[in-house]
């Protein structure tokens, strides 16, 4: 099949896009764009964006078509030998899963916007761009000349995206004979020697650990526009990181942020692109791909990217426990850990797996699945006296189903799990995966294997000591803590806080509160559903506290 993709006024983001396909002795031919892309387990619609669908024959006369589906177009193709079907992308964002054009970049993730056949993805694709002449292509994907690439069938040519423009800047190091190339895009003075030296020992370590690499050749594909950014995809043989400010990119923080995402879509590479869960075999474009195993696919990812970067010695243990102590604060403010699992949670993601949602209904595969990865790590560790691991168990799911066609399912991980562990660990499964619990026993007790101990700060008294939690600049209750005094007398999310003791706000809540620490209780004058009220609350300890890690062994 055959793809020409151009673009004519790119400051208006629209990218044309024609299809050209033969047609089988049939009266009817179905047109599928799909609904969802890896990376994100929820349905993106993605033909919202497309205008000015046409269809023709060989000939150019118009073919009759009708949409059946808020994704699918049914074509009248009876006596017809070839179709040629035209639509306009509308490209205007950019992220890492996203499409855009505009006048510096065409950026393509071919999963939002290339049409297939239902019963044709196995055909292969040749995908010719009409570019301006000072445009070159950087992807995965095989070149059959500059401004042409090819794919095998529709799940290569989805998983590969590409950026097209004059001004991209790429490096290569090599690890185990594997090339590995980072690409930005955007204006960005990198410090290459320090990059490279830091991606090079991530690299081999994350290698080290699984003995072997699942493709030839991959790429880290870096957008780094002038605002701030933070997003990562995984693809089977590339990445694409969205990360800004640019111009902030070899700043402490930024480069932090930076290698933490890389060295965690790197280690998607094997967990879910390579070592894929059954209901991922293969991908269903047209439908939600209901899982149970979120936790795995990104709760450990989560974990041992940044595991990995302080293993390979590019970041400190001190590092480590920071970012994990991070995860942790995020799972103790959220009381969704009390009314809905890991497990259910992932199986959710299709629901509303990305956005808050209501107070307390969910919690976070990435934080949950990672804390519940360390904990699991610790326990190997600890059962084996620091010969067997996390790592051993992720080693083994290469082996046993790295390349599968069938893919795995949850009881599979957790048999690999008891094989390295030597017993079952029924109750981590069963009481913590499966249930709607807090982690903190569990989480203190791998610690304390660790030789390392949890502090807490109470010093952000609206937090810690009446639960409460702000909008952003303002006194808007965002957060309510349950089991706070002012949970139980009736301030709610969404009221707005007008004074303290007296004293009119001036987005300065956590100040007046602060300012009357040593009382036991103050008085809140606050809107709700456009009535004012007046509220006493009694301060009440060990609420939403933040909290530190700290190593015991010295």
């Amino acid at each position: 099949m055959y793809y020409k993709v151009s673009i004519q006024n790119p400051s208006q983001h629209f990218i044309q896009f024609e299809f050209e396909s033969e047609v089988e002795q049939n009266d009817q031919l179905l047109l599928q764009l799909p609904t969802w892309r890896p990376g994100r387990y929820e349905l993106g619609y993605f033909a919202k964006n497309i205008r000015n669908f046409q269809v023709n024959d060989k000939n150019g006369k118009s073919v009759i078509y009708e949409k059946i589906g808020h994704s699918q177009w049914l074509i009248h193709s009876k006596n017809k030998t070839k179709i040629i079907v035209r639509y306009q992308y509308y490209a205007n964002e950019l992220n890492a899963g996203s499409t855009f054009l505009n006048e510096e970049q065409l950026y393509i993730n071919p999963v939002n916007c290339f049409c297939y056949k239902p019963e044709a993805t196995k055909c292969s694709y040749s995908i010719d761009f009409s570019l301006p002449k000072d445009y070159s292509l950087v992807c995965s994907l095989k070149k059959r000349t500059k401004t042409t690439l090819l794919a095998k069938d529709h799940w290569e040519l989805f998983d590969s995206p590409l950026i097209a423009s004059s001004s991209w800047e790429k490096k290569t190091y090599e690890v185990k004979g594997v090339k590995f190339h980072i690409v930005f895009q955007g204006a960005i003075k990198p410090d290459w020697d320090t990059i490279l030296k830091d991606f090079k020992q991530f690299t081999q370590k994350q290698i080290q650990c699984f003995g072997g690499f699942p493709v030839k050749e991959y790429w880290f594909l870096v957008q780094m526009p002038s605002y701030p950014a933070y997003h990562g995809v995984e693809h089977e043989r590339s990445t694409v990181i969205a990360l800004g400010p640019g111009y902030k990119l070899m700043s402490p923080v930024l480069y932090d942020r930076f290698l933490g995402i890389c060295s965690h879509e790197l280690y998607h590479t094997w967990n879910v692109k390579n070592i894929k869960p059954a209901e991922f075999s293969p991908y269903d474009f047209s439908k939600e791909n209901y899982n149970r195993i979120g936790y795995i696919i990104e709760g450990i990812t989560t974990y041992m990217g940044d595991k990995m970067l302080w293993k390979a010695g590019v970041r400190s243990e001190a590092w480590f426990r920071d970012k994990l102590v991070a995860q942790y604060q995020r799972h103790m403010w959220n009381e969704g850990r009390f009314n809905h699992s890991v497990r259910d949670s992932s199986f959710d993601t299709w629901l509303d797996g990305y956005v808050a949602g209501i107070p307390g209904r969910k919690v976070s595969i990435y934080t949950e699945g990672a804390l519940l990865a360390f904990i699991l790590d610790v326990e190997l560790l600890r059962n084996s006296k620091n010969k067997k691991s996390l790592d051993t168990v992720m080693k083994e799911m290469y082996k046993s189903f790295g390349g599968s066609n069938n893919g795995y399912l949850e009881k599979d991980f957790w048999s690999i799990v008891q094989k390295v562990h030597g017993k079952p660990l029924d109750d981590l499964f069963d009481n913590f995966h499966k249930k709607a619990v807090s982690y903190d026993s569990k989480f203190n007790a791998a610690l304390k294997k660790m030789r390392w101990k949890l502090l807490i700060d109470e010093s952000d008294v609206e937090k810690a000591l009446y639960g409460l939690i702000a909008e952003p600049n303002s006194s808007v209750i965002a957060k309510i803590h349950p089991q706070s005094d002012a949970y139980n007398k009736g301030l709610s999310v969404g009221d707005k806080i007008i004074a303290v003791n007296g004293h009119v706000l001036n987005n300065d809540l956590a100040d007046w509160i602060l300012f009357y620490k040593d009382q036991r209780s103050i008085m809140l004058h606050f809107e709700s559903n456009g009535m004012l009220n007046e509220l006493m609350v009694n301060k009440k300890g060990n609420l939403y506290c933040n909290y530190r890690i700290v190593n015991t062994k010295r």
